[in-house]
């Protein structure tokens, strides 16, 4: 159990690098959108609103869009998936489809001599598409404060679990259950931001390939879940 444990923890803190890099490519290449973070697009939905700028109004609505299409079906496929923390073949499937839509996006984003603003709409709704799908596939999994494409909610189940713990709180006095361990939520939020930090490089240095990392993470995940877990 120990070990699946661990497994389980190495593949969300890969997944999280993932979309962090996702976050960080799209902001920078994709006309400042986040296609993983959707709380910040409600804002930046308002003010393109009242500003009048309708292409960035249009952005931020396609990232949406694509974001809840994903959600949407990676939700189709894990509706009867166990939330007990166990990593079921649904979860595997959804994030297979993930890392089709990633490899699809970086090939033809790295085939490319240069992006025309053409290309921009359809790779932003790829991009929150697939950060949709791993948004359901984490759901699936229930995992107590744990977030793999924001993490405004990791953030916040970090600092009230630590306090908790200094605070000595017994779990009978918890009112939903045990809080989640400390160590993989501050990961989650490091790996998180690491992820942008390698995404922006790639964004900047090489931006024909950027896509590529992201990508490369997810299917490795894939890879090693469908090896691992079968059930």
């Amino acid at each position: 159990m120990r070990s699946e444990t661990g497994t389980h923890h190495k593949l969300l803190l890969t997944l999280s690098c993932a979309a962090g890099g996702v976050d960080a490519i799209s902001y920078l290449q994709l006309g400042n959108v986040f296609t993983a973070n959707m709380t910040g697009h409600a804002v930046l939905l308002g003010i393109a609103v009242v500003e009048g700028k309708t292409l960035t109004t249009l952005y931020a609505l396609l990232a949406i869009i694509g974001f809840v299409g994903g959600a949407a079906w990676g939700g189709w496929f894990t509706a009867y998936s166990p939330r007990d923390g166990r990593w079921s073949r649904s979860v595997t499937l959804v994030l297979i489809y993930e890392s089709m839509v990633l490899i699809i996006l970086a090939s033809v984003w790295t085939a490319l001599t240069s992006q025309p603003a053409a290309l921009v709409p359809s790779a932003i709704v790829a991009s929150a598409f697939a950060m949709g799908l791993q948004s359901a596939a984490m759901r699936s999994l229930n995992i107590p404060g744990v977030a793999t494409t924001y993490i405004t909610g990791t953030l916040t189940s970090l600092a009230c679990t630590t306090i908790e713990k200094i605070r000595k709180i017994k779990d009978a006095d918890l009112p939903q259950g045990d809080p989640h361990d400390t160590g993989l939520l501050g990961a989650v939020w490091l790996i998180y931001v690491l992820g942008a930090v390698l995404g922006a490089m790639a964004a900047t240095h090489a931006p024909r390939t950027g896509f590529i990392i992201p990508a490369a993470m997810v299917t490795v995940v894939t890879a090693l879940a469908a090896r691992r877990f079968k059930d």
